[in-house]
């Protein structure tokens, strides 16, 4: 029996997703985050869902995507 793992990422909330990037160096707080969403409607080229709720849910995959490209340095 073959078995495979399959890894999605979860979404992340907008607090998790600060303490992820802070995580990688980055001085970000929350705040910042949803400022910026505010303003331009999406943090570092990564747009959220709202929640009927008001909460903004990041995409874990993109998250990922912006992670993986900022560890090679900026490269795709």
């Amino acid at each position: 029996m073959n078995l495979r793992i399959i890894h999605s990422p979860r979404d992340l909330g907008t607090s998790e997703l600060a303490v992820l990037l802070q995580s990688k160096g980055l001085s970000v707080k929350p705040a910042s985050i949803r400022r910026a969403h505010c303003i331009k409607g999406e943090y570092l080229g990564i747009t959220p869902r709202k929640l009927p709720n008001g909460r903004l849910i990041w995409p874990g995959e993109a998250v990922r995507r912006l992670l993986s490209v900022e560890a090679h340095g900026g490269e795709k």
